[in-house]
């Protein structure tokens, strides 16, 4: 909760203010996940943080649209890196995502045109059952 919510509150109110008293608008990139759409047994904790980035996502959409603030989120699934791999699950490197793609979608949303938004993009593996 620490890390995944207070962390991603406290950025983004910093970067709000920042961006806020600037007056030439700005771009919020939240990274939430699958479980912050979703939960799954096991995952309370982790999809309460991610559920709540979603919810801090949306609010500041809302309040940073008249002063030109677009506030998105991505959503991936299960990414090849160390955390997922530590994770117990049986779903080989090979078949998860890379994090490579995670930073192409951030690179999109962080130049899309002025008044175009996408308010979150899912990212998820081939054949995930959800």
């Amino acid at each position: 909760m620490n890390v995944n919510l207070r962390g991603t509150f406290f950025c983004c109110r910093a970067g709000f203010r920042q961006m806020k008293q600037q007056g030439e608008g700005g771009v919020i990139i939240n990274m939430s996940s699958v479980a912050g759409l979703q939960a799954w047994a096991s995952t309370g904790t982790y999809s309460a943080s991610k559920h709540g980035i979603m919810a801090l996502t949306k609010s500041l959409a809302d309040e940073g649209r008249p002063y030109h603030i677009k506030v998105s989120a991505i959503c991936p699934g299960a990414v090849a890196d160390e955390l997922v791999d530590a994770s117990p699950t049986d779903i080989e490197r090979s078949e998860k995502i890379d994090p490579f793609d995670v930073a192409e979608a951030t690179l999109y949303l962080s130049t899309l045109g002025k008044y175009a938004v996408v308010h979150q993009i899912v990212i998820d593996r081939l054949g995930a059952d959800w």
